[in-house]
């Protein structure tokens, strides 16, 4: 399976789409709208640390970093927190 959900197409595409529909609904969205800008707003703090740690404008590995705060998004809708 592909990581890049820009890559698939078709039938693929369909059974992806399908699978997330429910997530999408305006109710479900609405209900984890603030836990969601949470995880973004950490995720920014976090990205700002690193560029800080590094002395740096660039983070290379980001892709590790987009993965973790993903996960952490995710989450949400188990009640869980990976990082506090």
């Amino acid at each position: 399976m592909d990581i890049l959900l820009c890559s698939r197409s078709g039938e693929e595409w369909y059974k992806f789409r399908s699978a997330i529909l429910p997530l999408l609904q305006p109710h479900v969205v609405k209900a984890y709208a603030k836990q969601h800008m949470q995880v973004a707003s950490n995720f920014v703090d976090y990205i700002q640390m690193k560029m800080d740690e590094s002395s740096s404008e660039i983070v290379t590995d980001i892709c590790q970093h987009l993965m973790k705060f993903s996960i952490e998004g995710m989450l949400l809708f188990y009640g869980k927190q990976l990082i506090a």
